[in-house]
């Protein structure tokens, strides 16, 4: 595992924390990210569901989470790859919050939505659909919503992947870059918004695909690290690793498993 520290403090709403932790968990081809602020997390994503992704989540929360509750639960939009690990997830923590994107027609062809969507009724959750534009706060951490912008209803892509949550996290002057599975349509969606000044760390989108993460994206977010969360069964496309490794340091998580970034709002 990589693991990237810079350890202060700050507060958020319902804790006192040393540090605020962003956890990119290596479940092969799909997302999963932990955002650990002491007593307070975040999942964003939950990977595609699979046995071997299930078991590196669930080591990752179990290391990180010891009260038994996510404060938010995140679905970037409905695809296996990024909602097949909620089931465990649900049966296992109590969640107090769920915001997922406007996309809601989702990819049932995975193996784990309906127990996805079964075990997210029974928790009795309130969804929050978040639109573009939004800014919402947890503590000291705050998220603005850049995309989607407008979305693509279109029959023939009603799960397009550019209907996905597009995410800034902030903390001070440190932010992450949460893409989705955005391809080149979604990020020209991005651009009129303007990014705050200070560190970035983007997280490459739909996996390293040859699809997303064009330079134009790049020159916009001009981000200081990249993550890329793959697996060896669906590389990065060659063109996506050299445009990430060359002007940006990168981290695959297919290389190197679980990379861990932390800040304290500064560096």
């Amino acid at each position: 595992m990589c693991v990237l520290f810079v350890v202060a403090c700050l507060s958020c709403h319902v804790c006192a924390v040393v540090s605020v932790d962003v956890h990119f968990i290596d479940v092969g081809a799909g997302d999963a990210i932990l955002i650990d602020c002491g007593d307070w997390e975040a999942l964003l994503d939950a990977g595609r569901g699979y046995a071997e992704a299930n078991t590196a989540v669930r080591a990752v929360l179990a290391e990180h989470i010891t009260d038994g509750v996510i404060e938010l639960a995140i679905l970037s939009h409905p695809h296996a790859d990024h909602y097949g690990g909620f089931a465990e997830v649900f049966a296992t923590y109590r969640v107090l919050e769920f915001w997922r994107s406007m996309d809601t027609t989702p990819d049932t062809s995975g193996p784990g939505y309906a127990s996805f969507s079964s075990t997210l009724a029974a928790e009795g959750l309130t969804t929050t659909l978040l639109t573009h534009g939004e800014t919402r706060a947890s503590g000291q951490l705050v998220w603005d919503v850049l995309g989607p912008g407008p979305l693509k209803t279109t029959p023939a892509r009603t799960n397009d992947n550019d209907n996905s949550l597009v995410l800034l996290l902030s903390l001070g002057n440190v932010h992450y870059l949460f893409m989705g599975d955005v391809e080149s349509g979604g990020e020209t969606a991005l651009f009129s918004s303007a990014l705050p000044i200070g560190p970035l760390v983007l997280k490459v989108a739909h996996h390293g695909s040859a699809t997303s993460t064009s330079s134009a994206l790049l020159d916009w977010a001009t981000p200081d690290l990249a993550v890329i969360s793959t697996g060896d069964e669906d590389p990065p496309a060659l063109r996506v690793l050299r445009s990430c490794w060359i002007p940006v340091p990168a981290f695959l998580t297919s290389t190197v498993g679980t990379i861990t970034i932390a800040t304290d709002g500064n560096s």
